[in-house]
């Protein structure tokens, strides 16, 4: 899932305030934005120590026509459960069979990657929440302050018996909890105004893991390293649009910038997925297409090959453009990306992509996609109509 971002939509709208500085290593209990009111230059972010990150063409793609649609392997199904469709999932069935779903009837969770399902509850107080795979009971909510437009105090909540009781958290007020440590329920991340927060003891008491980068950027994204949480990236956007990949290796004492400054008049930072098992492998994308580095951001490529439908460019009267989660799967390299108008495929690293047709959803704006880690691989494809699952083959990769 995607849990690090909340821009669904991607239209040209941008906030009119900027963010507040943050600052590292100060315990805070309860987290207070504030908005300055007077206007500021666009920032350039602060230049690394080290060399900039280099961009790498990707290899070309094997002369001939243009790729033809790539249809479905097996035909997609709504995800029914008690015979209602699935509104949404919330966790990661990549690196677990547990996870949740919502739907008409209530929360329900499934701890054999959704071969089974059990209802938690009829009448969810809460509908998107984070949790760890090695205690899924403990689950996490808090929508977090509105850093543009303001407003009163956002609660945070905690539940220790997998949603059906929440209770709220004054320590993490305003904050939006992201990931959960896979083996340490107390231990979690959360976005504010200022930056990342770090939690040791359940959400109880944070600290601000801040630095240069966020005092003019805004963290869209955040994501720990699956199996080595000392590592953290983090998607970052500035009110006037620019976006940068920043990251630490030290659990979030410090950061640096691993990629910014990006070609393009729309560089946001929409997407951005992590491989679980392997952090040097990671993805982002902005309107203009896909980022992709297998060094842990010391090199990138840019891909746009069979994108063009769903590009913004600035010649471009279209309104409809960019992404809105994008995920791989591990064990054989495809890339999955959801955009405005359907799902597109690479099965070759990124040096192609090709749309998905024949699905319920080939020109709807793809809210979220997943992958089942389980004996059988399974895409999950979230839209505004509920949740869809296709078996992809097993033994390999899909044909065309």
């Amino acid at each position: 899932m995607r849990l690090g971002g909340t821009g669904l939509l991607t239209v040209l709208i941008l906030a009119s305030t900027m963010l507040v500085l943050g600052c590292s290593g100060v315990v805070v209990p309860t987290p207070s934005p504030t908005a300055p009111t007077t206007p500021v230059t666009e920032p350039v972010l602060p230049s690394l120590p080290s060399p900039q990150a280099e961009i790498l063409p990707l290899p070309s793609p094997s002369p001939g026509p243009s790729p033809e649609p790539t249809a479905t392997p097996l035909q997609p199904r709504s995800l029914l459960i008690e015979g209602l469709q699935a509104e949404r999932l919330i966790g990661d069935p990549q690196v677990a069979p547990t996870f949740y779903a919502l739907t008409p009837a209530g929360l329900y969770i499934t701890q054999d990657g959704g071969r089974t399902w059990a209802l938690v509850t009829p009448i969810p107080q809460q509908e998107e929440f984070v949790f760890s795979p090695a205690a899924p009971a403990i689950l996490y909510a808090g929508q977090g302050y509105d850093c543009y437009r303001g407003g009163g105090d956002v609660p945070f909540y905690k539940s220790v018996d997998g949603g059906a009781v929440w209770t709220e958290v004054p320590g993490g007020i305003n904050l939006h909890p992201v990931a959960v440590h896979p083996q340490d329920p107390q231990r979690l991340w959360a976005i504010g105004c200022e930056g990342p927060y770090f939690s040791a003891d359940g959400g109880v008491t944070w600290v601000l893991r801040g630095g240069a980068p966020f005092q003019s950027y805004r963290v869209e994204f955040l994501i720990p390293v699956f199996t080595d949480w000392k590592q953290v990236y983090a998607g970052i956007n500035s009110e006037g649009g620019a976006g940068a990949i920043i990251a630490s290796r030290d659990g979030g004492r410090t950061w640096q910038v691993l990629i910014a400054d990006l070609p393009g008049a729309a560089t946001w930072i929409q997407a951005l997925y992590v491989m679980p098992h392997d952090g040097r492998r990671l993805f982002f994308a902005t309107p203009t297409g896909v980022w992709l580095s297998q060094d842990g951001g010391e090199t990138w490529a840019q891909s746009t090959a069979g994108l063009e439908d769903v590009l913004y460019r600035e010649d471009s009267f279209a309104t409809r453009f960019g992404f809105q989660t994008l995920v791989a799967e591990e064990e054989t390299g495809d890339l999955y990306l959801g955009s405005v108008r359907g799902l597109y495929v690479s099965r070759d690293g990124g040096k192609q992509w090709s749309r998905l047709e024949g699905t319920p959803w080939d020109d709807e704006m793809i809210l979220d996609v997943d992958l089942s880690s389980g004996e059988k691989r399974q895409l999950y494809v979230t839209t505004a109509q509920g949740v869809f699952v296709m078996e992809l083959p097993t033994g390999g990769k899909d044909t065309d």
